[in-house]
């Protein structure tokens, strides 16, 4: 009963596989059946899942910066602290933003899978079965018909059909498969009707091993995610180094560390820019939720990011410029044969060869099939032979591409079929010539005598989207599997520059590849591999590279894209390992996500610096009292609230709403702390200039008085470096400015009735203990510092300009 023993490793399985004869009709029995569960050789292709919930917490909660902030604040509150643990309600709700967006992601991902095939036909015991797609077993025979999804890599037994093999291949144009054919899972049946025998299961299949080759979702290669990742560590380990040095410092010195444990753990806090990561948190968030709006679903909070920085978008043709359909332009003849005799022959061709691809459909759509009853023979197309062709009234015909097609009238046809192509059509030839199709093949001379030019339907606003990537910093590449032809007249009709230099990939080697991305911006017959190696040598160029794409053909280039955007429409595997997915498969909405982006990413780097001055100002002020033995560091969390709250919190996020289309460069964290530097030593000079009274002349300025005024001193200060920020002012910056001073005299005006009145308070400021003397001091300081702050912006500006101009 066996035909062979031929064994192979399936998947990483070590298991020897025996493949049984079978026939088309009679399929396996129930014991060989069995005996495949038994040995568990059952198509069982590995599940695609973006994170597991677990990973999803251990990434959002267990972090360096969580961690040490939630170690704070248990000690606060061990020791009765717990009007000091504020900064709990922006970590907690900076986890629970990160937490909800990831698994929002997982559970939309895991509904936006399109099963196309969900069950299939088996023969067993001769007999047709309906089973789910996971229970078939090795060797199996599955029967397919048009609409079907091929469910697994197999062998044709019987019969016919023609194949979609765009999601595996590329190529846009079915294909014929008959008896002992090859079919692989993932193509799509057009036509025909079919047996075939299962050679591959589970994760041997082509799809699925370029799906394993490609793993599963990536996080994106996000400059502002490494940098702050970075930043926060080495902030963190400042921040532990300096409170571990208190805690020494105090003890030496013979304090009471127990005491003054609010002041280490207020340094701490106030030194870790924990506003700046829920500003990101939010913001990001909210650049979602707009982009949602426009049917897109983003799986990754960073991935925005590299949307602002994308500079180079590769993308195949087929469902971003064109709607995969065709159409006829027109009918020429170059012969003494009539345009209406040419007519007939095409619709004795198309009912003959019953052809059914994207040509056929368009000649079908113009011109009406005819019945021809004295047809000797055909030659059904072919993606390898680019013809189709039939025989009748003792001639032969050919409806084919030209240069596939030999006619002796070649030199008089080339002028012809080169004015159409340099105008932006796809052209076939008619062919006539004596004698009847033998062996599958035409005879020996044939003769041109007529011309046929099609154009791909293309979507309306396919030139509008590319002509707004050009216009917004961002060229487009197109890597197909199409044709160079074919790939020509789309770049020409959209307006994609360089079509004149389209290369096919075509038997090319890696390193000649990788020249030709240098040169090349159409790239046509392109395989897998070649998609990743083109998408590398654009970012080894030092591009931000953008992949779209929606088969299994595009998940090595997707892997190594900065930013991957899958279609709905496409591949299960596709939409898990993407950033980013079409839900409503739509290109044009594309334009307008990226623009999200770069408003979202370029204003929080614009607002971001605000963040760093507190950041710099603590660590200063921490290092600066830890070396001074007789003197504590001077704030407690709450009196850092307004200035964090109001102009480190809300203002920005309104800012971070503005328009921006400028595309993101340089380094994330460079430019914020250059940004943020003025601030910071306006504010450490404005609070030392205060305090050091105190220290001169505790007499006429308590230390309680001085430290309050320099409270109420740092946070009008950050007003006017949020003014700063919003400069040039408009009328949305302006609204923001007022309606942010505003708070913060609302804040201190309530925050001083409390105090006065009720006993309580907010940012624990002793408002009874300012003398005359003090508000003197703070007024004169602060009057002093806004212009010097703007006079240190200006001339770090120029330093700045001039070092990147020498970069």
């Amino acid at each position: 009963m066996l035909f062979h023993r031929k064994t192979e490793r399936i998947a990483k399985s070590d298991k020897s596989v025996t493949y049984y004869k079978v026939s088309y009709d009679k399929g396996l029995s129930s014991a060989q059946v069995k005996e495949r569960i038994e040995h568990d050789l059952v198509n069982k292709p590995k599940k695609v899942v973006t994170k597991s919930y677990f990973e999803i917490i251990v990434k959002n909660v267990f972090t360096l910066l969580n961690m040490l902030l939630i170690a704070v604040a248990i000690v606060l509150l061990y020791f009765g602290f717990y009007k000091r643990v504020f900064f709990l309600g922006i970590l907690i709700l900076n986890i629970g933003i990160s937490l909800f967006q990831d698994i929002k992601a997982r559970i939309l991902v895991g509904r936006l899978s399109l099963v196309s095939s969900p069950r299939t036909v088996v023969v067993r015991d001769g007999k047709e079965t309906e089973i789910p797609f996971n229970e078939i077993v090795l060797t199996d025979v599955i029967r397919i018909k048009a609409g079907d999804t091929i469910p697994c890599d197999a062998t044709i037994l019987h019969g016919s059909v023609r194949l979609n093999e765009s999601l595996l291949s590329g190529e846009a144009d079915d294909v014929l498969k008959h008896k002992d054919a090859k079919i692989y899972a993932e193509s799509a049946v057009t036509s025909g009707y079919a047996y075939a025998r299962v050679d591959k299961i589970g994760n041997a299949n082509y799809a699925s091993r370029l799906q394993e080759r490609a793993k599963a979702f990536s996080r994106p290669k996000s400059e502002i995610l490494a940098s702050l990742t970075a930043f926060i560590r080495i902030i963190s380990i400042i921040a532990i180094a300096i409170g571990v040095a208190e805690i020494v410092s105090y003890s030496v010195l013979g304090k009471d560390v127990k005491a003054n444990v609010d002041l280490i753990g207020s340094s701490i806090v106030a030194m870790i820019p924990i506003g700046m990561f829920l500003m990101t948190s939010i913001t990001l968030t909210v650049g979602v939720i707009l982009l949602s709006r426009r049917r897109v679903l983003v799986r990754e909070l960073y991935s925005i990011e590299m949307l602002a920085r994308v500079n180079v978008v590769c993308l195949d043709k087929t469902g971003t410029l064109t709607d995969g359909n065709m159409k006829v332009d027109n009918l020429v003849s170059c012969s003494t044969r009539s345009v209406e005799y040419l007519k007939k022959v095409i619709g004795y061709i198309l009912f003959i060869t019953k052809d059914d691809n994207l040509t056929a459909k368009a000649l079908k759509t113009k011109y009406s099939t005819c019945v021809i009853k004295d047809a000797y023979s055909s030659i059904p197309f072919e993606s390898a032979k680019k013809f189709s062709a039939a025989s009748f009234n003792k001639h032969s015909y050919a409806l084919g591409a030209y240069g596939f097609l030999k006619v002796d009238n070649n030199k008089e046809i080339k002028s012809k079929v080169e004015r159409y192509e340099r105008l932006g059509y796809r052209v076939l030839l008619i062919a006539e010539g004596k004698g009847d199709i033998q062996s599958n093949k035409l005879p020996n001379k044939m003769h041109a005598i007529g011309i046929i030019t099609f154009s791909e339907n293309i979507k309306p606003d396919a030139k509008a989207n590319i002509d707004w990537f050009k216009q917004n910093d961002a060229s487009v590449r197109i890597i197909s599997g199409d044709s160079v032809e074919s790939l020509k007249t789309i770049a020409t009709r959209v307006g994609i520059e360089g079509y004149k230099d389209a290369i096919s990939l075509e038997g090319l080697k890696e390193e000649e590849v990788r020249k030709a991305v240098h040169k090349c911006t159409i790239f046509a017959r392109v395989t897998p591999d070649q998609k990743k190696i083109i998408i590398s040598e654009l970012r080894r160029m030092g591009n931000t590279v953008a992949m779209i794409g929606d088969g299994v053909n595009d998940l090595l280039a997707l892997k190594a894209a900065d930013c991957s955007i899958a279609m709905a429409s496409g591949s299960d595997a596709v939409k898990a390992a993407s950033h980013l997915v079409s839900l409503d498969s739509n290109f044009s909405s594309l334009p307008r996500v990226v623009e999200e982006g770069r408003k979202v990413i370029n204003n929080l780097q614009r607002v971001c610096s605000i963040f760093l001055v507190k950041t710099l100002f603590a660590m200063f002020m921490s290092t600066l009292f830890l070396c001074l033995p007789n003197q504590s560091y001077p704030f407690v969390t709450n009196h850092l609230f307004a200035w964090e709250v109001l102009t480190i919190g809300i203002a920005p996020f309104f800012i971070a709403l503005e328009p921006n289309k400028e595309r993101i460069k340089g380094g994330f964290i460079r430019n914020i702390i250059e940004e943020a530097i003025p601030g910071a030593l306006t504010q450490i000079i404005l609070s030392l200039a205060i305090l050091s009274a105190s220290y001169i002349n505790p007499a006429a300025f308590p230390i309680e008085g001085v430290k309050a005024v320099a409270v109420i001193g740092i946070s009008l200060m950050s007003i006017v470096i949020l003014l700063h920020v919003c400069m040039p002012l408009n009328k949305y910056r302006s609204v923001v400015l007022i309606g942010t001073t505003c708070l913060m005299t609302i804040l201190f005006g309530v925050d001083a009735y409390l105090k006065i009145k009720v006993g309580t308070d907010i940012l624990e400021i002793d408002y009874l203990l300012i003398n005359n003397s003090c508000w003197f001091l703070a007024g004169i300081v602060f009057l002093v510092l806004v212009p010097l702050y703007f006079v240190f912006g200006y001339l770090f500006g120029k330093l700045v300009k001039k070092r990147n101009h020498h970069e």
